[in-house]
């Protein structure tokens, strides 16, 4: 299972806040369960803390007290199985000059053959020149294509260049700390009974 902030990829988690949050759920456990809380352990990658769970209880478990771990500021968070998180990659443009509703839309009609219509519009903020500024979630095939136009995309008579987001929160936090369990793999156990296969 993925521990995440509810604005991921937009929002990563920092490596102090995945600490944070392991012991905010220890307090969680030691408030007691009908039944076991079993999991075969934890690691922190790329802004997600990723738990491996026994048995379905101990995942129902992380589902439902997840969302009511309220440690860090600002920041809501959720759980999902690994395979399940958004595979997108944040990409930011400047629109110098904008109007109105039709930025957007004029954007994504110049560039089809970067797979305009598969964009996702995470934001659109006006800026301090009247200009806006674009925030996009891309899935892989779109992002390739992005790239191969070397990360450039047609608005109006021109070639507007675009940034690949990376969250500026989440660094600058990278010290290692000794026995923190997030630092190390667990490798996978083998079960041959149902009940007790892993679940990420």
């Amino acid at each position: 299972m993925a521990i995440l902030a509810n604005t991921y990829p937009l929002r990563i988690l920092r490596r102090s806040e995945a600490k944070k949050v392991e012991a905010a759920l220890i307090e969680e456990m030691l408030k007691g369960c009908p039944h076991s809380i079993n999991f075969d352990g934890v690691h922190f990658k790329d802004g997600v803390i990723i738990v491996k769970c026994r048995d379905n209880r101990s995942k129902e478990w992380m589902e439902l007290t997840v969302p009511k771990v309220h440690v860090l500021s600002n920041v809501l968070l959720s759980s999902c199985p690994v395979a399940d998180l958004p595979s997108m990659k944040i990409v930011k443009i400047h629109l110098p000059r904008t109007e109105g509703q039709n930025a957007m839309r004029l954007l994504r009609e110049q560039n089809k053959d970067l797979d305009s219509d598969a964009w996702e519009l995470l934001s659109n903020c006006l800026t301090r020149e009247g200009g806006h500024l674009v925030t996009l979630g891309l899935k892989p095939r779109s992002l390739e294509l992005l790239q191969q136009n070397a990360l450039k995309v047609s608005y109006r008579f021109e070639q507007l260049p675009c940034r690949i987001y990376e969250d500026q929160t989440a660094q600058g936090d990278d010290e290692e700390v000794e026995n923190a369990m997030w630092y190390v793999d667990i490798p996978d156990v083998h079960s041959h009974r149902e009940e007790d296969k892993l679940i990420l």
